[in-house]
């Protein structure tokens, strides 16, 4: 096995439009982090893929076919092996995924050139290297942010509410952390994924400076924590409806002192996993890719009437929500998609199978019970599931979280798929396994 690294800087300048959230001023302010493209190549005789992480909230699916482009004029990878991958960063550049309009051209130009240069980079630096696969778990980190409360609702763990209103969160977490390290003949490490499942969205609406949340924090300690400071990327898992929020602790605080805490804490489990990681013996690398038509949702007479209406009443001001989705945008979103509703959508997957390590692509914000099934089938302790990789399709709930409601089933930019996709993707993926 050969595998190769190189990371690229992707710090927008200041005054560029920020992604994952709805701000009146919605440009960057200044540098907390510098972000980065981070890739890996890894060669098996003829065999070749790349895995890349970027610090972003998305990146779209024609986006990824441009970067993959520029990488398969310069390179012998084919395009279906490339990965590309966002960690769901809200404080970095918006690629007008989530916020169509909001984008600037001239950014999205230098993203996919600055992407494909890290891909590009991580082959020509192909070098033999033996792999360990490391296993850690973090629980008190996750909660999924959907809760039962006093009312008999679903409610989301960000709303301000006492704590004696919440009853019980309403599905599970995933605490696994794996780790995959990448070692040279003498046995120093050249690298490091870190798979882990959790919303980098302890930075949200109420920031204006470009970072990399908790996911900076949790690179630059690993790196300076492990010998030689090696390349870190990491990956998130089926994250679309877990975060960091306890919404039984008042005194929980967000920012850059939480986002720290949280960095460092995964870290620490990190740095756990790669110290008792198992070497890999004799690795293998097969990839194999297949694009799944999913419906989309059908949109009401009711739903246009209610749209028409709150775009009645908006005066167009820009409007500051620190999470969550204001009714205008919603409205906007729900006129659009009802133009739409008729077209089919194209879910990729990918499978890289490395040895006995699994990994499984998904093109949007799965909830955390989809991860959890792919790994019940690929094997518990040997599959990284990774999400918002090669476009985004929104979020996918379950079946059962469309009878109880909540945010991530509104009708939006965010979530228009009908509530069959995630199991038409899922029973895709068990075919490929």
């Amino acid at each position: 096995m050969n595998a190769g690294f190189c990371s690229v800087k992707i710090t927008p300048e200041i005054g560029t439009p920020i992604a994952g959230n709805y701000r009146a001023d919605n440009l960057t302010h200044g540098v907390f982090h510098d972000i980065f493209s981070r890739s890996v190549c890894l060669r098996d005789g003829d065999s070749l893929c790349s895995l890349t992480s970027v610090d972003l909230c998305a990146i779209a699916a024609w986006q990824v076919d441009a970067i993959r482009e520029r990488v398969v004029r310069a390179t012998p990878l084919a395009k279906e092996n490339v990965t590309v991958a966002a960690i769901h960063n809200h404080s970095g550049p918006t690629t007008g995924v989530l916020t169509p309009g909001g984008e600037r051209q001239d950014v999205i130009d230098r993203l996919i050139e600055q992407i494909a240069d890290s891909i590009i980079g991580a082959y020509e630096d192909l070098q033999p290297v033996s792999l360990r696969l490391g296993r850690a778990e973090e629980a008190e980190l996750p909660n999924n942010r959907r809760v039962w409360c006093q009312d008999g609702k679903i409610h989301m763990n960000w709303e301000k509410h006492d704590t004696s209103f919440w009853i019980q969160e309403a599905g599970p977490i995933d605490p696994e952390l794996l780790t995959l390290s990448f070692h040279d003949p003498h046995g120093s490490v050249r690298g490091i994924i870190v798979n882990y499942t959790l919303h980098p969205a302890v930075l949200a609406g109420d920031n204006n400076l470009t970072s990399a949340d908790y996911v900076g924090f949790m690179v630059r300690a690993l790196s300076s924590e492990l010998p030689g400071s090696p390349e870190v990327l990491f990956f998130n898992g089926a994250e679309g409806n877990v975060n960091h929020i306890n919404p039984w602790d008042p005194d929980q605080i967000r920012g850059f002192k939480e986002a720290e805490r949280i960095g460092r804490r995964v870290a620490m489990q990190a740095a756990t996993a790669y110290a008792s990681a198992e070497p890999m013996e004799s690795p293998k690398l097969v990839s194999i890719q297949k694009i799944i038509p999913v419906p989309r949702r059908k949109v009401s007479e009711e739903k246009i009437a209610w749209a028409q209406g709150v775009l009645a009443k908006w005066d167009g001001k820009p409007i500051t929500l620190v999470d969550g989705c204001p009714d205008e945008v919603y409205a906007q979103a729900a006129l659009k998609l009802a133009s739409l509703q008729h077209e089919m959508v194209e879910a990729e997957v990918q499978i890289h199978q490395i040895g006995d390590l699994r990994i499984v692509t998904l093109p949007g914000e799965f909830f955390v019970e989809y991860g959890l099934r792919i790994k019940q089938v690929a094997g518990q302790g040997r599959t990284m599931v990774i999400g918002l990789a090669n476009g985004v399709i929104g979020y996918l709930p379950t079946p059962k979280a469309f009878e109880e409601g909540g945010y991530e089933i509104t009708l939006g930019h965010q979530s228009y798929l009908d509530e069959t996709a995630g199991e038409i993707v899922l029973a895709a993926i068990e075919r490929m396994l």
